[in-house]
């Protein structure tokens, strides 16, 4: 019986990179049909007046704020 992971991070919810670098939204979980989620995220970010996004695993990622809170 395979481990079922489950995301620690939703959709909002604020993050950067453990190596440092800009505050990024969670953009979507990245989720498999048959396995479930699959350990990755999108996430997105200003890169001046330019949108950025990319995929990252979950273990590069901090927590900076939950999605909702102000600060």
């Amino acid at each position: 019986m395979a481990i079922v992971r489950k995301p620690i991070y939703e959709i909002g919810d604020i993050v950067k990179l453990a190596a440092g670098g800009p505050d990024m939204a969670i953009e979507s979980v990245v989720m498999d049909y048959r396995e479930g989620f699959e350990g990755n995220y999108y996430a997105q970010w200003f890169a001046g007046k330019k949108i950025e996004k990319s995929k990252f695993p979950e273990e590069s990622l901090v927590l900076v704020r939950k999605k909702g809170t102000l600060v």
